[in-house]
């Protein structure tokens, strides 16, 4: 869905703005 897809970019835009470090430590894997 349109909504869906939104708020998954807007997800990918925060990751990238808190950069690699903050991100690795939200997904360990």
């Amino acid at each position: 869905m349109a909504v869906e897809k939104e708020f998954l970019t807007h997800v990918l835009e925060l990751f990238a703005g808190l950069g690699p470090l903050r991100t690795a430590r939200s997904f360990p894997a």
